[in-house]
């Protein structure tokens, strides 16, 4: 637990949620992915609200293969065309979405310009709800957020990453 904000930034993610079962998934398939996102933001001590959970995937193929089949096993009938798009693009995005639903889950190939090899060096350890978690280190979030501020494709989202970037910094 970080300065005491560890469970309460959590807390968002109920034991039955989508995102919480779907990381319980990955988990009991062996498949590999680092929280980033506003989850992060709000584990290293900014409680800002947040709508979705962003997950970094290891692209290897014996991990794609465990997130295959932990979206099977989810019920998500495009599993296989999923994994084969995020085995092909280093750029690779996927919301959960299945007709009218929003499972609030964005699975991501990298998170610019880092890849999940980068993020996961030096991610922390966690559990929720008995669910092992890696977080992005606050080192790479800062990293993440600045890298983010440069990025002319991300001018929409500009002012969330400048007031969680300030946020962190402070923290």
């Amino acid at each position: 637990m970080i300065n005491g904000f560890a469970e309460t930034a959590l807390e968002p993610m109920l034991p039955e949620s989508d995102e919480l079962r779907l990381l319980r998934g990955f988990a009991d398939h062996g498949a590999h992915c680092v929280v980033i996102g506003g989850y992060a933001v709000r584990y290293h001590g900014f409680l800002r609200p947040v709508g979705d959970i962003d997950l970094v995937l290891d692209r290897s193929a014996p991990n794609l293969r465990n997130v295959e089949l932990a979206l099977q096993e989810l019920g998500v009938t495009q599993a296989a065309r999923i994994v084969e798009a995020f085995a092909g693009s280093p750029r690779e995005k996927w919301r959960w979405r299945e007709g009218h639903n929003d499972h609030c889950v964005d699975l991501l190939a990298s998170a610019d310009p880092f890849s999940y090899t980068d993020l996961a060096r030096d991610a922390i350890a966690e559990h929720h709800h008995g669910v092992p978690l890696m977080i992005i280190s606050k080192a790479m979030l800062i990293a993440t957020k600045r890298a983010a501020l440069a990025d002319p494709h991300r001018k929409a989202r500009w002012k969330d990453d400048e007031v969680d970037l300030l946020a962190l910094l402070a923290a």
